[in-house]
């Protein structure tokens, strides 16, 4: 037999001459499926070792199965001790008690693995992830994909900072007969690699991402933890939110243009820009692509991000009609990344042949920054429905919406702040955390009228005056080494 495909099992093959095992009717039947009870409304467990408390979560701690751990007291930071477990053996596997999250014969879901453990600085370089988990309620297993490839889940590195941390990895789908765990349900085999030394972990969840009509369908089981356990960190100097290329003006912040792509001048006569020529190796005059460079936004693999951007094109007279938009993204599904082109009002623009530079402001949730090819890790841009003449991108600005942390949704481009007259007054607003400043006169000296912090949609209404006022935002300061170009304060 061959053409053996991934996912393929036999369960059984049985050979013989025609007939021997009956008549038609009486073969290629299938085994009535036993009843199953419908999934619980619930989708977390845990195990926390410091607090000494367990919700329907344990720790195998079997030798039989390679699965050991020891209890550990005083474990971290000065002023922040805790007990924590540490693996003695190769691998950690979680059952889970009494059923809590639902039965093998329940539907495969993916699962959020949690686990906070401690950045121990003398592990600096360690890693450990999940690394198998079961497929079916039949003994069958899948692999983390990828494993153990840059790109996916496998594995999380130990950076040595010397603090608790939070990282979480999804995995699956997955079923919860577990590997190891009968008669218990359970969750993935952690792996902490054939020499490394794993790390002090205090606390472990577990849950499943639901599904259809149960009552917690789509949503994250615990949302506190990220793959990034620093995206979210207020003393994290690291990760941006804003980054531009614009060469008329020189200024390359951490974005430039994508692999193979050239640039030329171009534009009405008195206003000649540097532009980014599309596709001039690709078969065509219909893609732009932009690379990211430096990861300004964090590292590659990361939750799913709100992206803002402003593109400035050249509306050239005989394009009028074409339409310019966000082809393609990268996103991650459940721990999986997948490429898919987005919808919605803010992810296209409709030329109108004016003869200017236009700006177009884009927004797309859920984008993940790997490459959605293996140039251009950033959303990609596509001249839809154009004809052999040619969209040409002067600009390009990329503002990541923070969910949480010291940059919590800045959105320095924008593209909704607004000011509404009601009955009571005027007012203004803006989304992400900055400063509103106030002036009787465009050119005056600007006091702070409010500060808002970490809150993601802000409004002011002003004072009922008769006189005329000028406003202006505040941002945070930008990280200074991710480029000399970066907004200013």
């Amino acid at each position: 037999m061959e053409g053996w495909t991934s996912g393929l099992t036999i369960r059984t093959i049985a050979l013989g001459p025609q007939g021997v095992f009956g008549t038609t009717n009486e073969i290629n039947r299938f085994e009535v499926p036993a009843s199953c009870a419908a999934e619980p409304a619930a989708n977390l467990v845990y195990v926390d070792f410091n607090q000494g408390i367990t919700n329907n979560l344990t720790v195998n701690n079997n030798g039989a199965v390679e699965e050991t751990y020891q209890a550990v007291s005083g474990v971290g930071p000065a002023g922040d001790l805790r007990t924590a477990i540490q693996a003695t053996s190769q691998f950690m596997e979680f059952p889970i008690l009494d059923n809590a999250l639902g039965l093998p014969c329940n539907e495969n879901l993916s699962m959020q693995l949690c686990i906070e453990f401690y950045d121990d600085p003398a592990l600096a370089g360690e890693q450990f992830g999940p690394y198998a988990y079961a497929t079916d309620p039949y003994g069958d297993y899948g692999f983390v994909p990828g494993y153990p490839s840059t790109y996916n889940q496998a594995f999380y590195t130990l950076t040595g900072t010397g603090r608790w941390l939070k990282v979480d990895w999804f995995v699956g789908p997955a079923n919860l007969a577990g590997l190891n765990t009968a008669p218990l349900t359970g969750g993935p085999l952690v792996y902490w690699g054939l020499a490394g030394t794993p790390p002090y972990i205090d606390r472990i969840e577990l849950g499943v991402v639901r599904t259809g009509t149960n009552a917690l369908a789509g949503q994250t089981p615990d949302p506190s933890y990220n793959i990034d356990p620093f995206i979210c960190d207020t003393n994290n100097n690291t990760n941006g939110y804003y980054a531009e290329w614009d060469p008329t003006d020189g200024v390359l912040n951490n974005l430039t243009t994508g692999g193979g792509y050239a640039t030329t001048v171009t534009g009405p006569s008195g206003d000649q820009r540097t532009a980014e020529v599309p596709n001039p190796t690709g078969g065509g005059a219909y893609y732009e692509q932009f690379q990211l460079q430096n990861n300004p936004f964090g590292p590659v693999l990361q939750d799913n991000a709100d992206v803002a951007m402003i593109v400035t094109y050249y509306d050239a007279a005989n394009l009028a009609s074409n339409t310019l938009g966000v082809n393609t993204i990268t996103t991650m599904l459940d721990g999986n990344l997948a490429i898919l082109s987005p919808s919605g009002s803010n992810t296209s623009v409709t030329l109108q042949g004016t003869g200017k530079w236009v700006d177009a402001y884009f927004e797309v949730p859920n984008v993940n920054f790997a490459a959605t090819t293996s140039f251009a890790a950033a959303p990609n841009f596509i001249c839809r429905y154009a004809s052999s003449a040619p969209i040409y991108i002067s600009r390009v600005r990329y503002n990541v919406i923070r969910p949480c942390g010291q940059y919590e949704g800045i959105d320095y481009l924008q593209g909704n702040i607004g000011i509404t007259q009601t009955n009571g007054g005027v007012t203004l607003n803006w989304r992400g955390t900055a400063t509103m400043q106030a002036s009787a006169v465009v050119t005056g000296v600007y006091p702070n009228v409010v500060t808002v912090t970490n809150t993601v949609t802000n409004t002011y209404t002003l004072p009922s005056t008769n006189n005329a006022e000028f406003f202006r935002l505040q941002f945070p300061s930008y990280p200074t080494n991710l480029s000399p170009y970066a907004p200013t304060p």
